[in-house]
């Protein structure tokens, strides 16, 4: 048998001890472990199987509060009509007191007695001051000078028929000079605020403001189908310094080019002129706008006979390009048998803020001083059959 030495049997005690603390060290991390091991294993069950996740405890009612909801589906295309028609107003030239007839309401329903024709946005050319006296007109009467100031309830008749966007930039805008419900252009923006103010639906008045520096502004208008925000500019192809105060002006348009390319809407420019000169600038100013993508629909009036209704190419799409309608519910123009009625179809995305024409029908209207009367239909172009660049 060996026996240990001297030397060996003093080293035993000392390893015997780092022995015992190694061991403590050892069983005190094998309890940890343990313990962890117990924690994990009440949330997990075994069986010879397979491990399975125990289920979560249940959310608190203030936890569910904070989770996002189901985000809810974008808002579908939907489609609604546009119409526009063209010069409109019921006075005589020169009548210093106006007496409400009710003229306008009863030519329109002579003209469309079951209101089968008007659209959801409907477009007229108000080529009338508003007023019900006027003291001084811009010119004495003669067989070349007219002036014309409409009652104010002829209008909110036509605006009670449909007709939810009035153009009022033209060459009578400025008819009156003095009354005693306001001068010049002051008059009918008097009765304007009067019957925005009463207005059960939206409306626009475009073409006359209190100053130069107000700028036209959208309109968001509630469709059965949804909602589509509008942008019109009803614009005079004329007029000096003074007239063009208060009256847009087509000199002006270009302050107007961003608020129209920034628009993700419905974009109308309506133009009134007052010879051919200026009839031919209309028709360049219309152009041009819906080349550079600013407009979606280019609208003429002033020479009292229809021109022609053209779809043509833009940056967002096919447009409406009508250079002159001619002539509408009028008791003071002349009979004239050629006019247009122009309806459009179209469809929008809100989400996408998205415009896309779907089709333009013409109606062909003859009109006599008391009132206009329905002739031929035509179907001019639909996105169904849009190889063809029509044009009635």
């Amino acid at each position: 048998m060996r026996l240990l030495s001297r030397s060996q049997e003093k080293l035993v005690p000392a390893w015997q001890e780092r022995s015992a603390v190694w061991l403590g060290q050892g069983l005190a991390i094998a309890a940890s472990f343990a313990t962890a091991f117990s924690g994990t294993m009440a949330l997990l069950r075994w069986s010879p199987l397979q491990w399975a996740i125990a289920p979560s405890p249940p959310i608190s009612p203030a936890v569910a509060d904070e989770l996002p909801a189901n985000p809810a589906p974008p808002p579908a295309a939907f489609e609604f009509m546009l119409t526009a028609v063209g010069d409109s107003g019921w006075t005589r030239s020169h009548q210093r007191i106006n007496r409400y007839q009710q003229g306008f309401r009863r030519a329109y329903f002579q003209f469309d007695p079951k209101r089968q024709y008007l659209g959801d946005l409907n477009y007229l050319n108000w080529e009338t001051s508003v007023g019900i006296q006027c003291d001084q007109f811009w010119a004495l009467p003669t067989d070349k000078t007219f002036a014309f100031v409409t009652h104010p309830q002829e209008l909110r008749d036509a605006i009670d028929l449909g007709f939810n966007l009035i153009g009022l930039a033209n060459n009578h805008s400025f008819d009156c000079l003095r009354s005693p419900e306001g001068q010049g252009v002051n008059q009918t923006l008097k009765h304007l605020q009067d019957i925005q103010e009463k207005a059960s639906q939206p409306l626009v008045f475009s073409g006359v403001r209190q100053s130069s520096q107000v700028q036209p502004k959208a309109q968001q208008f509630s469709l059965p189908n949804g909602q589509i925000p509008v942008l019109m500019i009803s614009a005079y192809v004329g007029g000096d310094r003074n007239y063009c105060q208060k009256v847009i002006c087509a000199s002006q348009l270009n302050r107007y080019q961003a608020l129209l390319k920034q628009h993700r809407g419905l974009r109308i420019l309506a133009l009134h002129s007052w010879n051919p000169a200026s009839h031919a600038q209309l028709k360049r100013i219309l152009q041009r706008s819906l080349q550079q993508g600013l407009i979606d629909v280019g609208i003429g009036s002033g020479p009292h006979i229809a021109e022609r209704v053209e779809i043509v190419s833009t940056p967002r799409g096919p447009g409406i390009y009508a250079s002159s309608l001619g002539n509408f519910i009028h008791p003071s123009l002349m009979a004239q048998p050629y006019n247009l009625m122009l309806s459009s179809r179209w469809s929008y995305q809100p989400d996408q803020q998205q415009l896309k024409l779907q089709s333009v029908t013409t109606l062909e209207i003859s009109c006599t001083p008391s009132t206009c009367q329905p002739r031929r239909q035509k179907l001019l172009w639909s996105q169904r059959n849009s190889s063809d660049r029509s044009q009635s």
